[in-house]
């Protein structure tokens, strides 16, 4: 499912979820009976937050101190769901 919202100075699109089907894309498993419903996240809500941060202006530097487990999620900092 695709969200879209536009404002005059911000475009925010939210495509990044799952597709939530048994058996779909991203359900976890091999052979076809062991997909049964299990989704692992691709996205953490760090990354969601850092993103947020970076629009109201947040550094790199204040990033890492706010949310110290955005290493974890590789380079990834800034999903490009907000746009000015």
């Amino acid at each position: 499912m695709s969200r879209f919202i536009q404002w005059p100075a911000v475009e925010l699109s939210l495509s990044l979820s799952p597709t939530l089907a048994l058996g779909g894309p991203d359900d976890v498993g091999e052979a076809s009976w062991e997909r049964q419903g299990r989704w692992i996240p691709t996205t953490g809500v760090d990354q969601y937050a850092a993103t947020l941060l970076k629009w109201f202006g947040a550094n790199d530097s204040q990033l890492n101190t706010i949310l110290p487990n955005l290493g974890n999620f590789g380079s990834a900092r800034d999903l490009g769901f907000l746009a000015a």
